[in-house]
């Protein structure tokens, strides 16, 4: 298990190292991906090798590939319900995407990630764009290295802080207006 430490001032961003568990309000699938890394971890950031999609095929539509870039990280893949929730994110940078405190808070959590090789973990909640409602999720950003460095994140998507939404069964969501 994990054990949670802040890193930057940013409140509800936590840098993952080896240690005691979680908070019991991280949702399961988040756990297990973690768990899933450091088994392909093993002491230092895993290579883009030990990302078989198999392993982690039920987590797959909560899930998003990011090439680490000299000044943003790009988005490679994208799952399915990423994909419906933010739009067409493919190709797309986090500078095309984000502004403002919005970017500040992506770009932290992201470097906290690639800098220092180890899981991010953050628990948002945001407005909306129109501002009449809260968009609520944690981000789990999970490190591979290419070429001596991190080079890739996984990052993965638990959308509601309560529970585990992203194991309800696609019925059981809140209609998407």
């Amino acid at each position: 298990r994990l054990s949670a430490q802040m890193l930057f001032p940013l409140p509800n961003l936590r840098v993952l190292s080896p240690g005691t568990a979680l908070p019991a309000e991280v949702p399961a699938t988040l756990l297990d991906l973690v768990a899933w890394w450091e088994s392909k971890a093993a002491g230092d950031v895993p290579g883009p090798r030990a990302l078989d999609p198999v392993e982690i095929g039920r987590h797959l539509p909560y899930v998003a590939l990011l090439d680490v870039e000299e000044d943003d990280f790009r988005f490679r893949l994208v799952g399915g319900e990423m994909r419906d929730r933010y739009g067409a994110l493919r190709g797309r940078s986090i500078c095309e995407l984000l502004f403002g405190h919005a970017r500040a808070e992506t770009f932290a959590e992201h470097r906290a990630c690639a800098g220092g090789g180890r899981p991010t973990l953050a628990r948002r909640t945001d407005p909306t764009t129109d501002g009449t409602d809260q968009r609520r999720y944690w981000r789990l950003l999970l490190p591979f290295a290419r070429n001596g460095r991190a080079g890739v994140i996984l990052a993965a998507m638990s959308f509601g802080l309560g529970g585990d939404a992203s194991r309800a069964r696609p019925a059981e969501r809140a209609p998407q207006s």
